[in-house]
């Protein structure tokens, strides 16, 4: 039992154990599928699934990898699981949000909507760790040497738009310093790498960092002095108000039998501060999808940008910057984000500089509802900026009716 608490721990997990009782599910082996290649923190997180749910469960989790594209392979196949109650899947935040937008434009691929979020089981903050035999035996060291040598400093990731990438680039932001990005399949080939000599520094995730003999840690962003690793200072305490960390839980794919849902999440949807159900986790995801997309879109190392006149209808002082897939105001107190993408049709550049001029478009042909039908409506923008449908002739009083979007 002892083993079972110092991984929970580690992990932040913590299994219920009561259930409903039901005589027919589940009747066979649940596969738990991993995006991630094995021996990485989500693969640690699902085997420590696998391993105390015996005699919780009366059938066993059984642990398989669909790994590649930063997670885009395994949760493309998710959606498309046959959804019979023995399928279910392993979901990393910010991960899971942010690969579509390396998706080229019309190909097809996972959306986040399609899934029934299960549990949130782990937070695991992000790391940054050396090689025991590094030079760098500082944070300090390391940033001082890497602003004045930008990209000379190699930095392993598990992937282009993952939670490692996203730390690097806000160390990035916040110290000046500039690192070249060495992307792995996954943290059990990034750490090889680094305690090789392959790379440099490796932006991790703690739960790799805990598992590893031969490495250091430099920094962690958490608020406080974790307590696993007590002896690595916080960003905070280094003069950088960075908090970060990813969020590994569990999903099921569309159209999931509702009584086998409610079983698993009986089951397992129990975490170290008390229940995050699925509508809490789902808020979630849609708070931090937001907040990491602003992020990533003031990086022009990653996507290139027009500039334009167009004023920000809220701040009514910086100047949109059109994006691919976002246009978003320069002002950063402001950087109001409007995302080109709705309802599966992608807004033109003047329909969005209608939108941001008029505060209003014209009604726009071709939306894609859940349901799979075409509609048309205008977009528009309520009180606080977020876009909503607008169908003028939706009553019979020939008032708008409006819907978030």
């Amino acid at each position: 039992m002892k083993t079972f608490y110092a991984s929970l721990l580690a992990l932040g997990i913590c299994l219920g154990l009561t259930f409903p009782a039901m005589a027919e599910y589940p009747a066979k082996p649940i596969m738990l599928m991993t995006a991630f290649n094995a021996g990485g923190g989500s693969d640690l997180s699902h085997r420590l699934i696998e391993k105390f749910a015996k005699g919780v469960i009366p059938q066993p989790i059984v642990v398989t990898y669909k790994a590649g594209a930063g997670g885009e392979i395994g949760w493309t196949w998710l959606i498309g699981a046959k959804a019979d109650g023995y399928n279910i899947g392993g979901v990393d935040l910010p991960h899971i949000v942010l690969q579509p937008m390396l998706r080229p434009e019309g190909q097809p691929g996972y959306k986040t909507e399609q899934l029934n979020p299960l549990c949130c089981l782990v937070f695991d903050p992000d790391i940054l760790i050396v090689s025991e035999k590094s030079p760098f035996k500082s944070f300090g060291e390391l940033i001082e040497y890497a602003k004045a040598n930008p990209g000379k400093v190699k930095a392993a990731t598990v992937g282009k738009l993952t939670g490692d990438h996203i730390f690097l680039m806000n160390v990035e932001k916040f110290t000046g310093a500039q690192f070249t990005q060495v992307p792995y399949p996954g943290g059990s080939k990034a750490a090889p790498a680094l305690l090789g000599g392959e790379v440099d520094c490796y932006f991790a995730s703690t739960s790799n960092f805990l598992r590893m003999q031969g490495a250091r840690g430099l920094a962690i962003a958490t608020k406080d002095r974790y307590e696993l690793c007590p002896d690595v200072p916080t960003m905070n305490e280094l003069g950088y108000k960075l908090e970060s960390a990813k969020y590994r839980g569990l999903a099921t794919p569309p159209n999931f039998p509702a009584e086998a849902q409610v079983y698993l999440e009986a089951a397992l949807a129990k975490i170290e501060r008390g229940e995050m159900r699925d509508g809490t986790f789902r808020e979630a995801i849609e708070i931090y999808t937001k907040q990491i997309t602003t992020e990533l879109l003031a990086s022009d190392k990653l996507f290139t940008h027009k500039g334009s006149e167009c004023p920000c209808p809220k701040c009514k002082t910086g100047r949109m910057q059109f994006f691919g897939k976002v246009v978003r105001c320069d002002n950063a107190a402001c950087g109001l984000p409007v995302f080109r993408v709705k309802a599966g049709k992608t807004l033109s550049d003047a329909e969005i500089t209608e939108l941001l001029t008029q505060g209003r478009t014209g009604v726009i042909k071709g939306f894609n509802s859940k349901q799979g039908k075409k509609f048309s409506a205008a977009v528009a923008f309520d009180g606080e900026f977020n876009t909503v449908f607008e169908f003028p002739e939706g009553d019979k009083t020939g008032k708008s009716i409006k819907r978030r979007k």
